[in-house]
């Protein structure tokens, strides 16, 4: 299934296989968003920056094991509400909450909840912001 209401979806950014991106949501430019293995969801009012990539499969133990044929897929999420910075790359199985602000740059290899601000390679919460009601 193929469900994109985004605002905008810059240019080279490629999308592939069952990806749902809510309203209002702006991709930027040169993004990779994998859908092909299990399902990616980009919720509404999102900014997903250029160069980002979102991940739903990972080869790498195909690679090692090549008789084993082995690949590693799960679904991928982005909560509403949440911009991911330039560069960052999501990891296959991960979940990233709502109104969440990921640092540019960052690899997130495992779920960062609601209401913060992460950064870094791994990617870790630095910081929890204020709930507000909508």
């Amino acid at each position: 299934m193929r469900d994109i209401k985004a605002r905008f979806i810059g240019q080279g950014t490629l999308i592939q296989g069952d990806v749902i991106i809510g309203e209002d949501t702006w991709v930027g430019y040169y993004c990779f968003l994998d859908g092909l293995n299990a399902q990616l969801t980009i919720g509404k009012h999102c900014s997903i920056a250029n160069f980002v990539r979102i991940y739903t499969h990972d080869t790498s133990y195909r690679t090692v094991y090549p008789k084993r044929h082995v690949k590693e897929a799960e679904a991928t999420s982005v909560g509403d509400h949440t911009q991911v910075g330039e560069g960052t790359i999501v990891l296959h199985g991960v979940h990233i909450g709502s109104h969440t602000i990921i640092g540019a740059g960052s690899v997130v290899t495992h779920d960062i909840p609601d209401w913060s601000v992460a950064v870094g390679v791994p990617c870790k919460v630095i910081k929890l912001l204020e709930k507000v009601k909508e």
